[in-house]
């Protein structure tokens, strides 16, 4: 195995705070979200497939969908019913990390089915579908031991809480990122129809990444990092693009809503900061380069 690279620095020499080129709009957004309060874990009864149900796995735990993910082919679609609870170990070069799912092929892992009944559509809010970290480690991280690797995943439909980037301690490239969702350079990754919730991390307590990154009609909301970026961070030369989106709730010592330390800038449009709190660089949002911002509310955020 290839050993992990060492990272640049999280931050830039000189950041910037950002100069809103685009009108922000006063009225409240009705936003096609899942619902942002962690689910009950009553029931931890997690199915999954990687074949629309010719090959199923079962678990009280959340191995039925790593099992499902390891299985899958390149391309596939996992689909995943009921509520997925706990962690597993991966050994990456000298760095063990223990995730609720670890991804590292192209693929779709997608909720909202009701087991056994893989040819319905998928419905979020009929059939929540949760993956949960209980606080162990990351829920999804999206990475490959080669990171100059490059490959799409999409998540849908999914409930992705409780998350923990600070639980495996100051690995070698992950640095206490991403608690909810741990993304890789050169990964492309669209985030859909999908909650990141009550996680926590030391850099993006909801979603870290240094790869390609859109969420779309999604809720990102109530993580806390200590130090920089409760909800999102990007990094290095990251993309980021949000629509029909939320960003509320959340907490960091700097930056509680996006912080971005990319150098490319981002987009975001038709979307709600709101609820958010940070001591400073932006309670809302932190650029050190340009966004673009088309359609969006900024309100009740507290900080600087």
């Amino acid at each position: 195995m290839t050993n992990i690279r060492p990272v640049r620095s999280l931050y830039p020499r000189r950041l910037f705070l950002i100069t809103f080129l685009m009108a922000i709009i006063a009225v409240p957004l009705v936003l096609a979200v899942r619902p942002i309060a962690a689910q009950q874990r009553s029931s931890n009864n997690c199915t999954a497939t990687p074949d629309n149900g010719l090959t199923e796995f079962s678990s009280t735990n959340a191995d039925a969908v790593q099992d499902a993910i390891d299985a899958a082919a390149n391309g596939a679609v996992v689909k995943v019913a009921g509520t997925c609870v706990g962690v597993q170990p991966f050994v990456l070069s000298n760095a063990t990390i223990n995730p609720t799912a670890y991804i590292s092929k192209p693929l779709t892992l997608q909720g909202g089915y009701a087991f056994p009944n893989w040819d319905d559509d998928p419905d979020g809010v009929a059939n929540p579908t949760v993956l949960d970290g209980d606080n162990l480690g990351r829920v999804i991280v999206i990475h490959s031991n080669d990171d100059t690797e490059q490959f799409e995943v999409n998540v849908r439909h999914l409930t992705i809480q409780h998350g923990n980037g600070k639980a495996d301690g100051e690995l070698p490239e992950f640095i206490e990122r991403g608690g909810g969702v741990y993304i890789q350079q050169n990964k492309t990754v669209t985030i859909a129809h999908s909650s990141v919730i009550s996680s926590s991390a030391g850099v993006g307590a909801g979603i870290s990444t240094l790869g390609n990154t859109a969420v779309l009609a999604s809720a990102i909301a109530n993580n806390t990092a200590v130090p920089s970026g409760g909800g999102i961070v990007t990094l290095d030369a990251a993309t980021l693009t949000i629509r029909d989106s939320a960003i509320v709730g959340n907490r960091a010592t700097r930056s509680g809503g996006i912080r971005n330390l990319s150098s490319n800038p981002m987009l975001i449009e038709n979307s709600t900061f709101s609820g958010n709190s940070a001591g400073e660089r932006g309670s809302a949002l932190f650029s050190g380069v340009s966004a673009t911002l088309i359609n969006v509310t900024v309100s009740d955020n507290v900080g600087y």
